[in-house]
C-alpha cells in the first residue's frame, strides 16, 4: 500500500463559509445522555475553540450567541449513504419504498429520515439515519435551548480522494474510508462510505488502492473543525420540534399602522364571507344527498314483505350452502390423511384450494429417481398429475362423488 502527500483539495481548501458554523457532534451510542457531546465553533478568521457539553449542564458561552448557524454532525457509523437508480417521477414520499429494497437490515423496521444529497441522469444519492436516533438529539439541544437548522454526517466532510486512491480519516476506534468506482471510462464511478475498525485488515480491494490520508491523528476536536471546514454550503434541513416554531413578531399598534392595514382587514373579511357562504352551499348539498341515500335505503325495508315460502327457500338454500362445505371439507381431510403415509423425502411442499378444485405439489429435486417414480405411481390415477422438472403437481376434484371419482 502506497502513500500520498497529505494536501488539501483545492476546490474546498479554498472554500469560505458565508457565516460562522457551531458544529455539535453527539456519542456514537444510541440514545447516550451521559457521555459528553464534542463542540466547535469555526469563523472564517480566527482558530476554531471548541470543547465539550453534557446535556443537563450548562451551556458554554460560546454555544449561547444567536450569531452562527447551528449544525448538528452525526457520528459515521449512524448514517448510510444510498446511491440508486431512480425511475422517472419519483416523488419525495416514494423515496422510503425505494430505499427499503436495498437496506441491509432487513429486520429492523425503524423508519429513516432520508435527505437527497443530488440526483443526475437518473441517479438519486440520499443520506439517511434512524428517525428516533435523530429525534433524540434533537430533542437535547432543545432542552438545552438550542435549535440546530441542520444536519450532516461525518462523511459529508471528508474530502474526496485522487483517482484509484482511498481516503482515510481517523474517527477514534475506526477508520473514516471514502473511494470511488472506476468506470470503463475512466470517469468517477459510484461513492462509497465505509466505517471500519482500525485494529482489523482492511478488504483486498481497498489494500490495494493508493492510501490518502488529509489528517494526522489529532484529538476529536481538531477531527470536527477539519469536517467543518469541508462540509458544503448546503446541508439537509431539520423540521423544527412540534410546538417550538418560530415566534411572530407582533403587529405595532399605532393610528397610521390601523388605516394601513385597514385594506387588508377588508379583503380578509371579504375572503372569509365567501368562504362561509361556499360552506354553506356545500353542507346543503350534502345534507341532499344523504337524504336521497338515507331514502334509497329506507324504500329496500319498506318494500312488500317476504312470504313465508320465500323464508323457507331462504333457509333451505343456507342449509345447502353448509352441507356443501362440510362435503367439501370432509373430502379435503380424505385426500390428506390417505396420503399421509409418504416417505418424509416425499413430504407435501404445496396445498391449494380454490373453489372445488385441490392442488397438492412436490418438489422433485429433494426425491431420488426411485423415490420419485415410486411417487409417480402412487399418484397415478388420484386425479390430474402434471410431471415438470421442477414441480410435481396433483389437481383433484373434490366435487366428485365416491363412484364418480377415486380416493386415494
Amino acid at each position: 500500500m502506497t502513500s500520498l502527500p497529505i494536501r488539501l483539495p483545492r476546490r474546498q481548501g479554498g472554500r469560505r463559509m458565508p457565516r460562522p458554523r457551531l458544529l455539535l457532534m453527539p456519542p456514537a451510542t444510541p440514545h447516550d445522555h451521559a457521555t459528553p457531546w464534542n463542540w466547535t465553533l469555526l469563523d472564517a478568521t480566527t482558530t476554531p475553540p471548541g470543547g465539550t457539553w453534557t446535556p443537563g449542564d450548562p451551556l458554554p458561552e460560546a454555544l449561547q450567541s444567536a450569531g452562527h448557524e447551528t449544525i448538528l454532525v452525526l457520528p459515521p457509523a449512524s448514517a448510510t449513504r444510498f446511491e440508486l437508480t431512480a425511475p422517472k417521477g419519483l416523488k419525495r414520499d416514494e423515496w422510503p419504498l425505494l430505499v427499503d429494497r436495498y437496506r441491509c437490515d432487513e429486520g429492523n423496521g425503524e423508519p429513516l429520515t432520508l435527505a437527497r444529497l443530488d440526483h443526475v441522469q437518473g441517479r438519486l444519492v440520499l443520506v439517511g439515519v434512524a428517525r428516533s436516533r435523530l429525534q433524540d438529539w434533537q430533542a437535547t439541544l432543545a432542552r438545552a435551548g438550542l435549535s440546530p437548522a441542520a444536519w450532516a454526517p461525518a462523511f459529508m466532510g471528508q474530502p474526496d480522494p485522487p483517482e484509484r486512491a482511498l481516503c482515510a480519516l481517523p474517527a477514534g476506534d475506526d477508520w473514516m474510508l471514502r473511494w470511488h468506482d472506476v468506470e470503463e471510462n475512466q470517469a468517477p464511478g459510484r461513492c462509497h462510505w465505509l466505517s471500519w475498525p482500525r485494529n482489523t485488515a482492511l478488504p483486498p480491494a481497498l489494500a490495494e488502492r493508493e492510501w490518502y490520508q488529509p489528517l494526522a491523528d489529532e484529538d476529536t476536536l481538531a477531527w470536527l473543525a477539519f469536517l467543518g471546514r469541508h462540509l458544503p454550503h448546503r446541508l439537509p434541513r431539520l423540521a423544527p420540534q412540534p410546538g417550538r416554531g418560530r415566534s411572530s413578531r407582533r403587529l405595532p399598534i399605532s393610528l397610521a399602522g390601523a388605516r394601513a392595514w385597514l385594506p387588508l382587514r377588508r379583503c380578509g373579511l371579504i375572503v372569509a364571507l365567501l368562504l362561509l357562504h361556499g360552506g354553506l352551499v356545500a353542507w346543503q348539498g350534502h345534507q341532499s344527498t344523504r337524504e336521497a341515500a338515507e331514502r334509497q335505503l329506507a324504500a329496500r325495508f319498506m318494500s312488500t314483505p317476504a312470504s313465508a315460502d320465500d323464508a323457507s327457500r331462504r333457509l333451505a338454500e343456507r342449509a345447502s350452502a353448509l352441507a356443501d362445505l362440510a362435503q367439501r371439507r370432509a373430502r379435503i381431510e380424505e385426500h390428506l390423511a390417505a396420503l399421509s403415509d409418504l416417505p418424509d423425502p416425499a413430504r407435501l411442499q404445496q396445498l391449494e384450494v380454490s373453489g372445488q378444485r385441490m392442488r397438492l405439489g412436490w418438489a422433485p429435486e429433494a426425491l431420488s429417481a426411485a423415490e420419485l417414480e415410486a411417487l409417480r405411481s402412487r399418484l397415478a390415477g388420484l386425479g390430474q398429475l402434471t410431471d415438470t422438472p421442477t414441480q410435481l403437481t396433483l389437481e383433484l376434484d373434490l366435487s366428485a362423488t365416491e363412484q364418480g371419482g377415486q380416493t386415494p
